[in-house]
């Protein structure tokens, strides 16, 4: 992915690199790790079966040749089917997601290995990438119906004209992948921890890029329960909370973070008290709303961020919806006094104005004095103050064809030029956000 690339060439650069730094950053990349463990494989025939982790193979070729190989590498790009359904980005996204989970897990065991279980759990579907890259238009397919409710395996499987397990072991054989990912793909043994770890993880990031279907989350969650040893409620929180530690990690790149579906599940606004895991199982600082709530604001403040610095905008609101969808309220605020009605505003859905005509799809305005007159209907129920005066930019940002809430920017010099710009943005920041 090109935002891999970056990491990779900048650490490379830096006078401190070291190869775990590297490795770090590869464990987001399941198609550049591969193509590192084959260029070990090219340099060092017959050694590539017995690699541990990416920091282990860029030991034994070196980072200059590691550097020279990124240079040839095909370079990722999103390939969409539509402007706003699954991309590649989705496999990257999901098997980085299996990767974080299979450390955790590991960790929460004490396991040890937990670089090399955490890189089997990366490349355990090589086929799905190989998908995404010759058909990506078949591979959609296959994603959106396991968004609908196919099995995972069921909808590759049709779309690969072969079994998913099967396709995914004769591209690791060949691909001369380590002997752990291999292992963890097929019948593993039940007595091998490690690849029931990778096995699991696999399940876990599964049902989160699935949507989190109820049935799914519960049969895994009782795996959990056996697995670590606790109850319902510890692992259930130790698994979402997971999910939006990953996406404070993942939110730089272009991938989708299916942690911010948990903030469309019923009851999300709830924040039970959760029981913590043991010591040895990392104890949970906070439930999992708070942490799905939190990495979505990091992520909102990053964008609004953006806007305040790219757009001309010298104030920024994000309006949340309510569950119930009929009010939206400011969440976060940038720029402007503190007593701003707008940094602190309320709008009512239930009457027509703006927000809520913009909250029907995904769309945007600039409300300049050229225009203003024709929305002036609309504007009525809007708390607008001072800051408003010279116009401002608004967008709705939807989650797989549900409103989130809008980004209101306003002050400073807007422009025709800052309008795309800033539409340009919230678009990007509603495609991170989409899982479907």
């Amino acid at each position: 992915m090109p935002t891999t690339l970056h990491a990779l060439q900048e650490e490379l650069a830096s006078n401190n690199s070291n190869n775990l730094a590297l490795q770090r950053i590869l464990m987001r990349d399941p198609a550049a790790t591969i193509a590192l463990y084959e260029r070990v494989e090219q340099m060092r025939p017959g050694t590539a079966r017995g690699i541990a982790d990416p920091a282990h193979a860029l030991s034994m070729i070196g980072q200059q040749a590691f550097a020279d190989m990124l240079v040839s590498l095909w370079k990722a790009s999103r390939q969409d089917p539509g402007p706003t359904g699954p991309h590649i980005g989705y496999a990257y996204s999901q098997a980085a997601h299996t990767a974080w989970f299979a450390r955790s897990l590991a960790k929460a065991q004490r396991l040890g290995k937990t670089g090399e279980i955490a890189s089997a759990a990366l490349l355990q579907h090589p086929a799905i990438l190989l998908l995404w890259l010759k058909d990506s238009e078949s591979a959609a397919r296959a994603t959106n119906a396991v968004r609908c409710g196919v099995p995972f395996d069921v909808a590759f499987s049709a779309e690969l004209g072969e079994s998913l397990q099967q396709a995914n072991l004769r591209l690791a054989q060949s691909w001369n992948l380590p002997q752990l990912a291999c292992e963890s793909m097929g019948n593993w043994n039940p007595f091998n921890r490690a690849a029931q770890t990778v096995a699991l993880a696999d399940m876990l990031t599964q049902t989160a890029f699935a949507g989190w279907p109820p049935e799914s989350f519960k049969l895994n969650a009782e795996i959990l329960e056996e697995f670590l040893g606790q109850s319902h409620d510890a692992v259930s929180a130790w698994w979402r909370q997971g999910a939006a530690e990953a996406a404070r990690e993942m939110g730089r790149h272009d991938y989708p973070l299916p942690a911010f579906e948990l903030l469309l599940i019923p009851g999300g606004e709830q924040e039970p008290e959760v029981p913590p895991l043991p010591a040895q199982a990392q104890p949970a600082a906070e439930t999992s709303a708070q942490a799905s709530k939190k990495a979505l604001q990091q992520l909102l403040s990053s964008l609004m961020h953006r806007v305040q610095k790219e757009t001309g905008a010298t104030r920024a609101v994000f309006g949340m919806l309510n569950p119930e969808r009929t009010e939206i309220r400011a969440r976060l605020a940038l720029g402007g006094n503190k007593q701003d009605p707008m940094r602190h505003f309320t709008v009512k859905l239930r009457q027509r104005n703006l927000f809520s005509a913009l909250l029907s799809k995904q769309q945007s305005v600039w409300l300049n004095p050229g225009n203003r007159a024709k929305y002036t209907p609309l504007l009525k129920g809007l708390p607008l103050d001072g800051g408003s005066t010279q116009g401002f930019f608004a967008m709705s940002i939807f989650i797989q064809g549900k409103p989130l809430g809008l980004l209101y920017a306003d002050g400073g010099t807007l422009n025709e030029q800052h309008y795309k710009h800033f539409r340009k943005l919230c678009s990007e920041a509603a495609q991170t956000l989409a899982v479907n």
